[in-house]
């Protein structure tokens, strides 16, 4: 660890997608390709428009044990998204309905 703060501009803290993993699906049935839904990364912003896919459990669990892994890409680019942040999916149809979600591993920025 270096103790070290880097400077940018906000545009530098804009994600266009992430990889979660511990995943927790509360669906009967695990999604399989692509399906639209909203997602939330921060308790204090609103669900934001996505897509989601799972990944194959390739990786080692993680700390609690669980397995599963899956990747979100935002239809729009959100600001501060960060690992270890909770990731929660909802319905885009019914946005009160959770279909499942895990912990933020890797983040994708924006070019």
């Amino acid at each position: 660890m270096s103790n070290s703060v880097t400077v940018g501009p906000a545009s530098s803290l804009l994600a266009s997608g992430c990889e979660a993993g511990e995943a927790n699906w509360l669906l009967a049935v695990q999604p399989t390709g692509w399906i639209s839904l909203l997602a939330k990364y921060r308790y204090n912003t609103p669900a934001a428009p996505a897509r989601c896919r799972v990944l194959s459990d390739a990786e080692s669990p993680g700390p609690s044990g669980r397995a599963g892994r899956f990747e979100v890409e935002f239809d729009f680019p959100q600001s501060a998204v960060a690992p270890g942040q909770a990731l929660v999916l909802y319905d885009a149809a019914e946005p009160e309905v959770v279909l499942g979600g895990g912990w933020i591993m890797k983040v994708r920025r924006t070019a």
